[in-house]
């Protein structure tokens, strides 16, 4: 039984994807074992790993491989160092670290880095271009005003993903896994403004993501 917080990650069966995973590419790892394999991202893979419902989520089961098609952006370990960096030299440690140290909030911003029930191809990223998607974490927190949605910005040739309160250019397209694709980015997205400091909507937005995310948990540890 696929519980409710995997689904918010992966709950594309593939009747109702539009594209199939392993129609190209043989069916080897999943997205949590190419993000623990592949140089370059052991700092996602680091997080990942302390969010164990997530972890789960991007593993997959043997009988959901080549079923699921989500899309994931992942963050080079340059990107997450890069990003605290800027962190300590705008004096925002302190401030980031209340928000990133929850969990449950770390969860909610790898959440903002999966496009879920699609496999979004690096051509058909292109032909979003400007169009507004869903993440994981819109859908998990039934979100309908797009406070959590990404912008797709097509611009010579590359593909730059604006979020809140950062935007990435993919800088390693079309990593094919069982359980989705993955583009590699160069930084992190955030779903609230980048100065550390939330607004009064945005302090709002991510406690309601907080406690939807809490909820699921709890529900799932109940079915267990």
């Amino acid at each position: 039984m696929i519980t409710k917080l995997y689904s918010f990650f992966f709950s594309c069966s593939l009747g109702r994807c539009s594209e199939s995973i392993t129609s190209d590419v043989r069916c080897l790892l999943s997205v949590a074992e190419i993000i623990k394999t592949r140089p370059g991202l052991s700092k996602l893979a680091s997080v990942v790993e302390k969010l164990p419902r997530i972890s789960a989520a991007l593993n997959g089961g043997d009988e959901s491989r080549g079923k699921t098609v989500d899309t994931l952006f992942a963050p080079t370990d340059k990107a997450i160092e890069d990003f605290l960096s800027w962190t300590r030299a705008q004096n925002k440690t302190e401030e980031f670290a209340k928000i990133l140290g929850n969990q449950t909030v770390a969860g909610a911003i790898v959440a903002y880095h999966v496009l879920p029930e699609l496999v979004y191809k690096f051509g058909t990223l292109k032909a979003l271009d400007r169009k507004f998607i869903n993440t994981a974490l819109s859908n998990a927190v039934s979100d309908t005003s797009g406070a959590f949605a990404l912008q797709i910005d097509e611009e010579g040739g590359s593909i730059f993903i604006k979020g809140t309160g950062s935007e990435v250019k993919v800088i390693g397209a079309d990593n094919y896994a069982c359980n989705g694709i993955i583009h590699i980015v160069d930084g992190v997205l955030l779903p609230f403004d980048a100065d550390g400091e939330l607004s009064e909507k945005q302090k709002e937005r991510l406690e309601d993501a907080k406690e939807m995310l809490s909820e699921a948990i709890e529900e799932e540890e109940e079915e267990m």
